[in-house]
């Protein structure tokens, strides 16, 4: 499980940082379309996973990601830590769970969540 998350948030990142690229005649970003955003999700996580997925593949990982609050939780961790509003994660300081820093208490404990120093 810890595995496929740590899997997971890599590859968040890279299709973070990958689906904004910049215009090279204005300067300024442009969004890639979903086919280039695919292509580079399926590189991201063929290359971490040393496999090749498929379009079906990424589907099936897309469709299980939904149906996971955890790996849900994990890719709002990482693309809240990487947004210029929110630089600060916090984590629940009975399992150290890390949530959103808009998130105030653990929604498992109901006590207050804590800053990541």
């Amino acid at each position: 499980m810890t595995r496929s998350i740590s899997l997971l948030l890599i590859a968040v990142f890279f299709y973070g940082c990958q689906t904004m690229k910049a215009s090279p005649s204005s300067g300024q970003k442009v969004h890639e379309s979903s086919d280039e955003q695919e292509s580079a999700l399926l590189a991201v996580v063929g290359a971490v996973s040393d496999k090749v997925l498929s379009e079906k593949d990424l589907r099936k990982l897309l469709k299980d990601i939904k149906n996971d609050e955890e790996a849900q939780s994990a890719i709002n961790v990482v693309a809240d830590s990487m947004s210029n509003k929110q630089l600060q994660v916090k984590y629940c300081p009975v399992t150290g769970k890390r949530y959103s820093s808009s998130i105030s208490s653990c929604p498992e404990h109901n006590v207050e969540l804590k800053w990541v120093e």
